[in-house]
């Protein structure tokens, strides 16, 4: 079996849909048969047919897994991943600050919300209501090298527009945040979807990563079958 990347992960994708078209499709094992048409086989449990193909698709796997092209990939993929997790953290807190001033809601995950919000702003929300309209707003989070992705301060600049006129502030004070453990989730759920299919090289992990994960849960579900409970 060569050795090529191409092929390692090719095996892994074949055997892994294979498997799982048995299983969609419901196809049953012959107990007798032929191996490589001249060995005569003879009433093969599907116990030891599922058995077998967990531990060949677990071999394939690993010898994909750890590559050195697999692993060359890996780092790729990891640097992709803290980009887009850069991305989406000052998109989250963008779009909580514009939820502020378009719908009144308080951002919970600001740990010094009241010193964001200044006197002018406060003023044109109990005057004015929700802001008309946001004319730019830009958020850049920063961390400490002691704190997680997920805490920080962020500096925002903002331009907003009431009925009365428009207020807008660049640089200030940085609020902290730490984001709470669903938005956490939901963070790094965007960020997986989003590094495994903005490049080539995010495809050719997620695919046989995916295909080999779904496999292994079938043959463990059907191997599941033969213990009693």
């Amino acid at each position: 079996m060569d050795d090529t990347p191409d092929k390692l992960r090719r095996n892994v994708v074949v055997l892994a849909a294979a498997i799982l078209a048995i299983a969609f499709f419901n196809l049953s094992f012959r107990p007798t048969g032929t191996l490589l048409g001249f060995a005569e086989v003879g009433q093969v449990s599907p116990f030891n047919v599922w058995l077998a193909l967990a531990i060949v698709l677990c071999y394939l796997f690993l010898r994909y897994r750890f590559a050195n092209e697999t692993l060359d990939e890996w780092f790729q993929i990891v640097d992709e991943f803290k980009r887009i997790r850069y991305q989406v953290v000052t998109q989250q807190v963008a779009t909580a600050v514009r939820r502020y001033f378009l719908h009144g809601q308080r951002v919970p995950w600001f740990q010094d919300f009241d010193a964001f919000i200044d006197g002018e702003i406060v003023t044109r929300m109990q005057r004015d209501g929700n802001a008309r309209r946001i004319r730019s707003l830009t958020a850049s989070p920063e961390n400490e090298a002691n704190q997680s992705w997920w805490q920080g301060r962020a500096g925002i600049t903002f331009e907003v527009e009431w009925t009365s006129g428009v207020y807008g502030r660049s640089g200030g004070h940085m609020p902290g945040f730490s984001f709470p453990a669903r938005v956490r989730a939901r963070v790094i759920l965007l960020c997986i979807v989003r590094a495994a299919v903005s490049s080539r090289v995010g495809v050719d992990v997620a695919v046989p990563y995916t295909l080999s994960a779904l496999a292994m849960l079938v043959c463990l579900f059907k191997l599941a079958f033969f213990f009693p409970v």
